[in-house]
C-alpha cells in the first residue's frame, strides 16, 4: 500500500496550488445598416424640411500586446477617413491577443479577445496579455424649413471573462451623442449606450439611439452626432514556479509519513 500512498500524498501537496488561466472577449457593435434620418413635414409641403450633412469623418484603431516563452509580440493599426463610406479594418493579432475595428457602411464595431498562458521558464516580468480596439464616427449636420428630423439607430454589446478578477477581464463601450440648436428658442440632445464590465459577470446589452431635431420654419438649425464602440479584454501571464505547501499540507504529509513508518514497522514484526 505505501508504494500508492507516498505518490498520492506529494500529488496532493503541489496540485493544490495550481493557478487558474482563462480567457475574455468583448464585443461592441452599432449597426449603421440600420442609420435612418426620417423627415417629418409639418408645413403641408409648403415649407418642407431639409437636412443636410455639412462634414462626416471616421476612425478605427486596434492594438494588442501578449507574452510567451522567451520573449513578446505586438501589433497596432489605425485607419481614419473624411467620409462614412470608406472601409475602415485594422487588424491587430498576436498569440494570445486579437484585437479588430471594423467601420463601413453597415457596421462600426469592435472587438477584443485574450487568451491566459503561461511560461516554465523564469522571467523577469509578471504582466498580461492585453488587446483594446476602437471605431468612431463623428458627423455636423444642418435642418431648415418646418418639420423633425429624427435620427435612430441600434447598437449592441458584450463581454466574456472571469467573474471578480481584475487581472482577467474584458469590457466593452458604446456612446452614442448628438444635440441641436435652431439658434433661436429650440434645442435638445440625446444619448444612449452602455459600459460593460465582465468583472460582474458575462452579458449583453442591446440599446436604441434616437435624436429629434426641430426647426420651426425659419433661420438655421444645426448639430452634430458623435457615435463611438471601444472594447478591451486582458488575461493573465503568469510564470510557472512551484508553489510553496501551506503548513497545514506540511501536517497532512507527516502524518502520511508517519503511517507508512508504522505499518512498515508492523509488516518487519
Amino acid at each position: 500500500m505505501k508504494q500508492f500512498l507516498l505518490p498520492a500524498l506529494f500529488a496532493s501537496l503541489f496540485m493544490q496550488a495550481a493557478p487558474v488561466l482563462a480567457d475574455s472577449s468583448a464585443s461592441a457593435t452599432i449597426n449603421w445598416g440600420s442609420f435612418n434620418v426620417q423627415i417629418i413635414d409639418l408645413s403641408g409641403g409648403t415649407n418642407a424640411p431639409v437636412f443636410t450633412w455639412t462634414n462626416q469623418s471616421g476612425a478605427a484603431n486596434s492594438s494588442a500586446s501578449s507574452y510567451m516563452d522567451g520573449g513578446s509580440d505586438s501589433a497596432s493599426s489605425s485607419r481614419s477617413a473624411p467620409n462614412w463610406t470608406k472601409a475602415l479594418t485594422p487588424n491587430s493579432n498576436t498569440e494570445n491577443a486579437q484585437a479588430s475595428g471594423l467601420r463601413n457602411t453597415s457596421t462600426l464595431s469592435a472587438s477584443a479577445a485574450t487568451q491566459a498562458s503561461s511560461s516554465d521558464s523564469y522571467s523577469w516580468y509578471s504582466t498580461n496579455n492585453n488587446a483594446s480596439a476602437n471605431a468612431n464616427n463623428a458627423g455636423n449636420f444642418s435642418l431648415t424649413g418646418y418639420g423633425i428630423a429624427l435620427i435612430s439607430v441600434s447598437w449592441n454589446a458584450s463581454v466574456t471573462g472571469a467573474t471578480s478578477d481584475l487581472y482577467d477581464y474584458s469590457n466593452a463601450n458604446v456612446s452614442i451623442s448628438g444635440s441641436y440648436n435652431d439658434g433661436l428658442y429650440s434645442n435638445g440632445s440625446a444619448n444612449s449606450g452602455v459600459n460593460l464590465q465582465s468583472y460582474w459577470g458575462a452579458t449583453s446589452v442591446n440599446g436604441l439611439f434616437t435624436l429629434a431635431v426641430t426647426n420651426a420654419g425659419s433661420g438655421l438649425t444645426t448639430g452634430y452626432l458623435n457615435a463611438n464602440v471601444s472594447t478591451n479584454s486582458t488575461s493573465p501571464f503568469s510564470v510557472a514556479i512551484t508553489p510553496v505547501p501551506e503548513p497545514d499540507v506540511y501536517a497532512m504529509l507527516l502524518a502520511g509519513l508517519g503511517l507508512i513508518g508504522f505499518m512498515s514497522r508492523r509488516r518487519l514484526l
